[in-house]
């Protein structure tokens, strides 16, 4: 009489599979999306906050960032 219990036990490795492959497929990227264009854009080092200000302009976004402490790379050394 131990038949239902190995039914039971024989479905769960086949619903933990059907499962997963299930995830997998639900988490891969749509493959109709175009592909993006690249952009080119001419940037001089700089600090880092100048640069990103330069990349927005000159991409038309606008970026916002929180600027830290300003430390030269001697001190970084230390």
């Amino acid at each position: 009489m131990s038949f239902p219990h190995t039914v039971r036990r024989a479905r769960r490795p086949g619903a933990a599979a059907a499962l997963l492959v299930a995830a997998l497929i639900s988490a891969s990227p749509a493959s109709a999306q175009p592909a993006a264009r690249g952009a080119a854009y001419d940037l001089p080092a700089q600090p880092l906050g100048e640069a990103l200000l330069a990349l927005g302009r000159q991409a038309g976004l606008e970026i916002s960032f929180l600027k830290g402490r300003e430390i030269n790379p001697g001190e970084q050394l230390r």
